[in-house]
């Protein structure tokens, strides 16, 4: 006995078939991706689309939607790396980011914190703090208010970190000087015056008796007049 479908249930069937086929296409690819990258450089920042996944060197795939993505690694000392990457659904995505080393890095701590450090007597700010600056031979100077200054030479690495922790020791304090009177105060200025003002006395005197031991005697007359 043969079963025949009426023709709505026929119809309805071959329209649910087509629709399956239309939402689920053969060969369909995935719609996420996963990123790989490389520096050859321990310790750079590793972004996304501007948001931080992580640092070198990465141990597991970063799993992106498909598409196209920006790709940025730093690190101080070194060139940073910009890239605009595309990432197909279901396929793994290898980026090598070159970081060439440009500077050398000086991370200073202090204890106290705040005191100023200075690189071959250049001004490098506060502690604590983090800074690229030239490679070679330099002198290292941290000096704060209240203690004694350090100094340290220093061999500086080109793309290389140079930390170093100073303890800072307070100065011994310095004996307050009174302050000194002023001039006119002076016990000794006013001894000199006096001498001064005793040897004019002493002299004016001199003179005088020099004076008078100069003048010639006086002289007397007597006259007489006759008596009436």
């Amino acid at each position: 006995m043969n079963y025949v479908l009426p023709m709505p249930a026929f119809r309805f069937t071959v329209v649910l078939a087509l629709g399956l086929c239309l939402a689920w296409p053969v060969g369909a690819r995935p719609r996420k991706g996963r990123l790989l990258v490389d520096t050859g450089v321990p310790g750079a920042t590793i972004e996304v689309d501007g948001q931080v996944i992580g640092e070198s060197p990465m141990r597991l795939p970063f799993v992106v939607r498909a598409g196209e993505h920006e790709v940025r690694v730093t690190k101080p000392g070194h060139a940073p790396y910009t890239a605009t990457v595309s990432v197909r659904g279901g396929v793994d995505r290898r980026v090598q980011a070159a970081l060439p080393p440009v500077a050398a890095v000086l991370t200073v701590q202090t204890d106290p914190g705040g005191a100023r450090v200075l690189l071959d007597g250049r001004m490098l700010g506060l502690a604590p703090l983090t800074v690229e600056v030239p490679p070679g031979r330099g002198l290292l100077e941290v000096v704060a208010d209240g203690y004694g200054r350090h100094r340290e030479p220093l061999l500086l690495g080109l793309g290389e970190i140079t930390a170093r922790q100073v303890h800072l020791v307070a100065a011994a304090p310095q004996p307050v000087t009174p302050a000194a009177e002023p001039w006119y105060r002076s016990g000794w200025v006013w001894a000199a015056v006096g001498a001064v003002a005793a040897g004019a006395v002493v002299t004016a005197v001199v003179v005088n008796a020099s004076a008078d031991d100069q003048r010639p005697p006086p002289t007397h007359s007597l006259v007489f007049e006759p008596t009436r």
